[in-house]
């Protein structure tokens, strides 16, 4: 947090809201190289099949190796409309030869890792990989290895929690895809600019889609859902429905707005109220009558 912040945005000269400026980038910079580092350890762990080993294996401070040059790092960000099965797509993503674009969407973001290409949208963004990864940003490590949590056993700490983030959101949904797949590819360094991971378009066609007018009925449906898995005691306590007609907050909202238009009323028609000045106070001091 950058101490004073308002006061230096609202109240500041223009050098001060810079220096605020380069302060708050600083902070995000910083947290998404903690992100990316911290994930591209832990997704290893996430990908490797229970009581099984990679292979050939993969090392945490080695990415060289992912990417398509792996089987299972390969199958998983393999977009959609390719199959990994076929040999040549294959030999093709591993030899750079076939270089998907960022909106070219891989199969890593759909539940249990099936797109069904006649109902694109079903399990979109609701694969388990993709919840362990926000998690393990947004709450804590160790909350990442529950697939959904019940009230009791909701994290009280963690990165949502102490900046008050008491629901999944658009962004935070795009932000943690884009730095999943990045931890499955073969680059070290991100970049939003990176034309070979191609991070930034990818970003910013899941925010085309999820800010689509046309398709709010499925996002707010696909939102509930990533409540459920990440915030269930929160999501309850953070969307209430607003005050209703007979509540004192309302009636005291009404009677105030009333209030007003009367007093513009009166004042457009000319009947101003002259408030009479307050009486003069004579004070007599005894000692001068005799």
């Amino acid at each position: 947090m950058v101490p004073s912040l308002r006061e230096r945005v609202v109240e500041g000269s223009e050098e001060e809201i810079l220096d605020a400026a380069h302060s708050i980038q600083k902070g995000v910079d910083a947290a998404r190289a903690d992100d990316t580092k911290n994930l591209k350890v832990v997704v290893l762990r996430w990908i490797t099949p229970p009581g099984q080993a990679l292979q050939p294996p993969l090392y945490p401070d080695q990415k060289r190796t992912r990417g398509f040059k792996h089987p299972r790092t390969g199958e998983l960000l393999c977009p959609v409309e390719y199959d990994w099965k076929d040999p040549e797509i294959r030999r093709q993503l591993k030899e750079d030869l076939l270089v998907p674009s960022g909106d070219s969407w891989p199969i890593l973001l759909y539940a249990d890792f099936v797109y069904d290409p006649d109902d694109p949208w079903k399990g979109l963004f609701r694969s388990s990989l993709l919840v362990k990864a926000f998690k393990h940003i947004f709450t804590s490590p160790s909350s990442a290895n529950e697939y959904r949590n019940d009230d009791k056993s909701v994290p009280k700490s963690g990165n949502a929690r102490i900046h008050g983030m008491m629901e999944v959101t658009r962004a935070s949904i795009a932000y943690v895809a884009m730095q999943l797949r990045f931890s499955l590819c073969t680059a070290n360094m991100f970049s939003r600019n990176d034309k070979l991971t191609d991070s930034g378009r990818f970003y910013d066609s899941i925010m085309e889609l999820l800010e689509d007018e046309d398709e709010q009925a499925e996002v707010e449906e696909l939102l509930e859902w990533w409540n459920g898995q990440v915030f269930p005691g929160w999501s309850r306590i953070a969307v209430r429905k607003p005050a209703s007609e007979n509540s004192p907050l309302a009636k005291i909202r009404k009677a105030r707005a009333l209030k007003k238009a009367a007093e513009a009323q009166a004042i457009a028609a000319g009947e101003t109220t002259v408030i009479p000045a307050a009486p003069k106070v004579y004070v007599i001091d005894d000692s001068d009558v005799e």
